[in-house]
């Protein structure tokens, strides 16, 4: 709703619409209009930081240590693909 139509369009009257149900259940549940942005927003925050954390970690997976880079004699290596490991002579 709030890609669709912004701030103005996420209202109470608006959501009961959407879910099909009254607008008692929801305001039990979430209370005023306000705590609905409110919990939008961070519901809305929350998974674009998780996303960028993941993002971050995938990142840092992708790039190993100077030390993944060498085999065990200290040699860099030339090929990683599985199942062997190659260093260079």
């Amino acid at each position: 709703m709030l890609d669709a139509g912004g701030e103005s369009a996420l209202t109470i009257r608006a959501l009961t619409d959407r879910l099909s149900t009254g607008s008692g259940a929801i305001y039990y549940q979430v209370g005023t209009r306000d705590d609905l942005l409110d919990t939008a927003t961070e519901s809305v925050t929350g998974a674009a930081l998780a996303a960028r954390a993941a993002g971050a970690a995938a990142s840092a997976s992708r790039t190993a240590p100077a030390s993944a880079n060498r085999c065990a004699k200290g040699r860099e290596l030339c090929s990683t693909s599985a199942p062997t490991v190659r260093c260079r002579s």
